[in-house]
């Protein structure tokens, strides 16, 4: 169903000159242009969502196929989310919502795009990468540089943003109430 919803969303966009068709390919219009700026507002509420999806598959095609476990994705997208949301002065709790990258990486395993064995690590195949590799099609080169550096990281860099995060976590749980 969603490629034809999709297909029409594209033809409404096509009618309203906000893109072009030519031999089956989508083009945007010229920067500068009122129907750029108009295609601007429209991929605005949906940028940071595909930006913080494309952070999650990076990170974890990143780490490779049984390396990483769900729990510590989702922790890690999180960790990240609050990076980007200071880097991009954004004063929006949904961006680095715990619950937004669970969600994420359950539909990722409903989908079968990756599967999630009886000790949490996460395992994937070819299919994975390959969404990985459209995120210059969708995102701009700067929020892909952004991207790349901020989930680029050792295992032992890894190791400490975890270890700092259940720390932090083990604080907040035996705070007593005031």
């Amino acid at each position: 169903d969603i490629e034809t919803i999709v297909n029409q969303y594209v033809q409404v966009l096509v009618e309203l000159h906000l893109l072009t068709r030519q031999d089956n390919i989508l083009i945007s219009p010229a920067p500068n242009t009122a129907s750029h700026k108009q295609l601007q507002v429209l991929s605005a509420p949906v940028k940071q969502s595909l930006e913080r999806y494309f952070m999650v598959i990076t990170l974890i095609s990143q780490r490779g196929s049984g390396h990483l476990m769900r729990k510590h994705a989702e922790d890690l997208g999180y960790l990240l989310g609050q990076r980007l949301s200071v880097l991009y002065e954004f004063n929006s709790p949904e961006f680095f919502d715990r619950a937004l990258f669970a969600s994420f990486i359950q539909t990722l395993a409903q989908q079968a795009f990756i599967q999630i064995d009886a000790q949490d690590y996460i395992h994937f195949d070819h299919q994975l990468s390959d969404i990985a590799r459209y995120a210059p099609l969708v995102l701009e080169e700067e929020t892909l540089q952004m991207l790349g550096h901020i989930t680029a990281f050792t295992d032992k860099e890894l190791q400490h943003a975890l270890e700092e995060l259940a720390k932090k976590k083990k604080t907040k749980s035996t705070r007593s109430p005031k």
